[in-house]
């Protein structure tokens, strides 16, 4: 419960900062793509020279880190793999559109996209709280390693379906509302 209170907590911190950041700065499409990216960036490479260290700076995701690694073995290590792979692979993806989109000047903060970054801000939310309860429950009520066994590949392969459909529904989302609102 305590990770899920601290998770929920960051997440809604991070967001708030980010929106205060966009509405005070004219930050452009790309300024944010290049960010994010190098955030990312160095997010990955901190886990990459981290590997197999169940340290933290927040006390409670380290007690969790031990107790999931003591639970799921090498799952676990599959697990921390799969997410620097990931954070690598999102950074390149942020750091390329950033390229690409470089050039452009429109700003971020718009007052008719503020109702849509809330319909996608409460999806990331949900989808967050989903998966975490998921992977929670999952490894509480595994007897033994074997429970675990293929876990990873998986939960992988749900996320990047769950992500395609959620992407589709958020595209036809943002048309809709683009269509509507040049009406």
């Amino acid at each position: 419960m305590k990770q899920i209170v601290v998770t929920n907590g960051l997440l809604l911190l991070m967001l708030m900062i980010y929106f205060i950041l966009i509405s005070v700065f004219p930050i452009t499409i790309s300024q944010l793509n290049g960010v994010l990216g190098a955030y990312l960036f160095i997010q990955a490479i901190y886990l990459f020279f981290q590997r197999n260290s169940t340290k933290s700076f927040i006390p409670i995701f380290e007690k969790v880190a031990i107790y999931e690694k003591h639970k799921m073995g090498n799952e676990w290590k599959k697990q921390r793999q799969t997410n620097f792979i990931s954070l690598f692979l999102l950074s390149g993806v942020m750091l390329l559109n950033s390229y690409l989109t470089h050039g452009l000047t429109d700003t971020i903060f718009q007052t008719d996209i503020i109702f849509p970054l809330f319909i996608i801000l409460l999806t990331v939310i949900a989808m967050v709280n989903t998966f975490l309860f998921l992977h929670i429950k999952k490894v509480d009520r595994a007897n033994s390693l074997s429970d675990l066994k293929g876990y990873t590949r998986k939960s992988n392969l749900i996320g990047i379906v769950v992500g395609v459909i959620i992407a589709v529904f958020i595209f036809m989302f943002i048309i809709s509302y683009v269509l509507i609102t040049n009406i």
